[in-house]
């Protein structure tokens, strides 16, 4: 039963495009097609140390927020984010995570498809 629910937790992993081991968490996210003015979102733990960066040949937004900012901004609602960085073509990230479950929001600024390469670990 153990072996059948960490092959799950591995599948769903390396779908997801994370690596998990214990509170270590690593996002390599090669060239990931974004619509425009798409969204991707990622996990970050609670009281993580995030290392990474974002890049794309084109602008792009990105958002450290907790889940209740999310919300707000998946509604159109007005939100605060713990950082931003607005339109933008490189992102270099380093930030400590609160007490709180955390997420990066990566949103294409162009008005076409556009590759963005994203890759961070939180430990």
């Amino acid at each position: 039963m153990i072996v059948i629910l960490s092959v799950i937790l591995m599948v769903l992993s390396v779908s997801l495009g994370a690596n998990c081991i214990g509170s270590f968490h690593r996002y390599e996210n090669s060239n990931r097609v974004y619509l425009a003015k798409s969204i991707q979102t990622y996990y970050i733990p609670a009281n993580s140390h995030v290392e990474g960066y974002i890049k794309a040949d084109g602008n792009f937004s990105a958002y450290v927020m907790t889940k209740s900012e999310l919300k707000k901004y998946k509604h159109g609602k007005g939100f605060k984010p713990i950082i931003s960085w607005i339109n933008v073509s490189y992102v270099e990230l380093e930030l400590d995570t609160l007490d709180e479950t955390c997420y990066l929001v990566v949103r294409n600024e162009e008005e076409h498809i556009m590759l963005i390469h994203v890759e961070f670990e939180a430990k």
